[in-house]
């Protein structure tokens, strides 16, 4: 299912704009999959989440490391463990917008949120 909202591939600019265009995607699946579906499957007895090797994070892990090498996002964290933090706050954003039953635009409140998590890993000095 994801897979095929990046089969079209990601706008050319930026590394941050790039992820932040996979993050739009993402949400986009959220939204389509439907409030009843994500209220099920954002909850702490879903082990699925944590899974390593995931093509989800492997996409995202790719843009992180590519952002890296661009000198757009520091090294302190590797790819994959950076990808661990972004996913643990895309996460939290998705529950807490099962918790308000859906009411706000899951794409606009999820770009927002990683929009200002991602000032915190560019680069310093």
């Amino acid at each position: 299912m994801f897979e095929d909202l990046l089969a079209s591939g990601l706008p050319e600019g930026s590394s941050r704009s790039r992820i932040l265009a996979y993050i739009d995607r993402y949400a986009v699946m959220v939204r389509d999959s439907g409030l009843d579906y994500d209220t099920e499957l954002y909850n702490s007895r879903n082990k699925f989440f944590v899974q390593k090797g995931r093509g989800m994070q492997q996409s995202l892990a790719t843009l992180l490391a590519e952002a890296q090498e661009r000198g757009e996002l520091s090294r302190d964290l590797g790819p994959e463990e950076l990808c661990d933090y972004l996913f643990v706050a895309i996460r939290g954003v998705v529950f807490q917008w099962c918790l308000l039953d859906g009411k706000p635009d899951i794409v606009a409140m999820l770009h927002r949120y990683m929009d200002r998590l991602l000032l915190a890993f560019e680069p310093r000095g």
